[in-house]
């Protein structure tokens, strides 16, 4: 269990994980933004973007690329040496180390800002958590989990979306195929580079959408915010033509209540018993109905923006979890969450410092 605080005192935060557009620097700008944390950043690469300049980290470390047992004990050195309350992973890779390691962190009280074990194991197959959600009577895309071009037989639903399945990584390699002859040639190329494939269902709809639900430890949903997603600039898709269009990690448009898409987010959060943040991608259907593409039990890329629109998930959840507090959750704030790149210059000096 976290550590009871003293009245004023701050909550420290490790953020392993702050390399340029990652989830760390979200998720160190949000608390940052907040007021009343001490955040500790670390990463594996010399040059990451966090550990230079005044990114709002108290402290910064490079640690050593390792194996996930010896990586998940430099962190907890840190932690422990800084007194850390709560860890905090910033990166894909760092977040499905702590799923497994998390109990070295939290015998010693320090707290894994993590959905729990069932949650991440059920939303790692994309196939399995389509089917559990149908059995749910939830809309979902037609989705099938394939490891060989025989296996795409009997799949309907075209164009759909070929890409990497969830615990074969390779997020970037995302494909339409337009029949079951791309299809198959896409599964095979993705194959012969060491991944399995999922076939889903292309949503013929540019209403877009980035759900956050945030759910207690107890799983009560605590509120949930939507973005209804830009598509039309180069930033936010990674594959467009015709009137296809896959969007890129980098989410940005417009925050309002879309109380529709938002109930149907929940519903989802909560059929899979979610207990921390979730992170639902979806379209809307020829019917209006939201229909979940992707779904991550963990804080979302967007989460400074939502922070920007009143919708702060890290600090709502660490005051929740520390001070049992409930901060009230107001509307979020309307309009246009737009982002860019940011710039700086590291001398060879300071760079030697890291390295």
């Amino acid at each position: 269990m976290p550590r009871k605080l003293s009245p004023g005192e701050k909550i420290s935060v490790l953020i392993p994980g702050i390399g340029a557009g990652s989830l760390g620097l979200e998720i160190g700008k949000a608390l940052r933004r907040a007021g009343g944390y001490r955040l500790i950043g670390t990463d594996i690469a010399e040059t990451a973007f966090g550990l230079y300049g005044k990114e709002g980290f108290d402290d910064t470390y490079l640690v050593r690329s390792s194996p996930p047992q010896q990586y998940a004990e430099q962190l907890l050195d840190i932690a422990l040496r800084d007194k850390v309350d709560a860890v905090a992973p910033g990166a894909e890779a760092v977040h499905r180390i702590l799923a497994e390691k998390r109990e070295m962190f939290e015998r010693l009280g320090i707290l894994v800002m993590l959905n729990t074990r069932e949650v991440i194991g059920t939303c790692a197959d994309k196939s399995a958590v389509s089917a559990y959600l149908r059995e749910c009577n939830i809309a979902v895309p037609d989705t099938r989990n394939v490891t060989s071009g025989r296996d795409v037989e009997g799949f309907a639903s075209y164009p759909c979306v070929v890409k990497p399945d969830s615990m074969s990584g390779g997020s970037n390699l995302v494909f339409i195929a337009e029949d079951q002859q791309e299809a198959v040639f896409l599964v095979r190329y993705l194959r012969k580079r060491g991944y399995n494939s999922t076939l889903q269902q292309y949503i013929n709809c540019l209403r877009e959408f980035t759900v956050g639900v945030l759910s207690a430890p107890t799983g009560e949903v605590l509120g949930s915010v939507a973005m209804e997603r830009l598509l039309d600039n180069k930033l936010s898709y990674k594959l467009r033509y015709g009137d296809r269009v896959i969007s890129s990690g980098w989410s940005q448009g417009r925050i309002d209540n879309f109380p529709e898409v938002r109930a149907q987010a929940e519903r989802i959060a909560t059929a899979l018993n979610s207990k921390w943040a979730m992170n639902i991608q979806g379209r809307l259907n020829e019917d209006g109905v939201f229909l979940p593409f992707d779904i991550n039990p963990r804080h979302s890329g967007t989460t400074y923006l939502r922070a920007l629109a009143g919708f702060n998930e890290p600090h709502l959840l660490l005051q929740h979890c520390f001070n049992h507090a409930h901060p009230p959750i107001d509307a979020p704030r309307s309009g246009y969450y737009l982002r860019g790149f940011d710039e700086k210059f590291v001398s060879d000096e300071d760079m030697k410092t890291h390295g």
